[in-house]
């Protein structure tokens, strides 16, 4: 399993690299991470 700060990280360097935090934004809420499972 995929620890969430592993995933929370991903997410945040993908929000860098596409400029998301150049214009300010509301933070969120709340926040959910869903696990996909996948059957072959």
């Amino acid at each position: 399993m995929i620890a969430r700060v592993t995933v929370r990280a991903a997410i945040a360097q993908r929000a860098e690299e596409i400029g998301w935090h150049s214009q300010p934004r509301p933070a969120p809420k709340s926040e959910k991470i869903y696990r996909v499972m996948r059957s072959s």
